[in-house]
């Protein structure tokens, strides 16, 4: 039942499901007094153009119920085409379904799963770590913990650029950039920079083994003198 219920209202702000309840109960309390009325054979037109006010209520969410699935829908295409083809074009196309989601409130764990995925594959770090950390069912927690997994190398990737912005980097910093990048190498979406990231990285590892090639030559030369 409260899976139900969670299709059903999901997307929807509080005061949009108070509004339609009201407004199905409204519409229930009218159909009835109007059949009342017809069998007493009084007039019944204007309470039955009281339904109007129910309808409205009723309307206006369904509506917008309407959209967010379409929305939603849209999305879990985005992303699959971004995880298939990850240019520029579809990181763009994925951000701006992406924002449209901020005007509706999300419950249902699997949308959860998925904008947290798009997250991750935008960077938007901090916001994935809201949505992966909330609380999901038993079904979807092994996908929750391969997106977790995600999550950590798409942080490390902001941390790289910090450490990479350093112009001397020690052997164990050296030590510590070989092994986050194996890390991030490895993540299963398409995080956004991510190439980006490895690139400068590897350049960054290369002009620090140069240096130390040109030390070690330096100490052999003197040690030879």
């Amino acid at each position: 039942m409260n899976e139900i219920l969670l299709k059903l209202f999901d997307g929807l702000k509080f005061y949009e499901i108070i509004l339609m309840i009201v407004g199905i109960i409204l519409l229930i309390a009218i159909i009835v007094w109007v059949s009342i009325l017809i069998k007493k054979n009084k007039t019944y037109l204007p309470m039955l153009l009281c339904s109007i006010i129910p309808a409205i209520m009723i309307g206006w969410p369904s509506l917008k119920s309407i959209k967010y699935k379409e929305i939603i829908i849209e999305l879990n295409n985005q992303v699959n085409k971004t995880i298939n083809s990850p240019s520029e074009d579809n990181y763009k196309k994925l951000d701006s379904l992406e924002k449209i989601t901020n005007q509706f409130n999300i419950k249902d764990p699997k949308t959860n799963l998925l904008l947290a995925k798009a997250n991750i594959i935008l960077s938007n770090t901090a916001k994935a770590e809201e949505i992966v950390g909330k609380e999901v069912t038993n079904t979807e927690l092994n996908e929750f913990n391969s997106v977790r997994e995600d999550l950590i190398k798409a942080q490390l990737i902001s941390k790289l650029n910090a450490i990479i912005e350093n112009h001397n980097i020690d052997s164990a910093q050296a030590h510590m950039l070989r092994d986050k990048l194996k890390k991030i190498s490895s993540s299963t979406l398409p995080i956004k920079n991510k190439e980006t990231a490895i690139k400068r990285v590897e350049d960054r590892l290369n002009r620090y083994d140069s240096l130390q090639n040109i030390k070690n030559n330096l100490n052999k030369s003197i040690i030879k003198g």
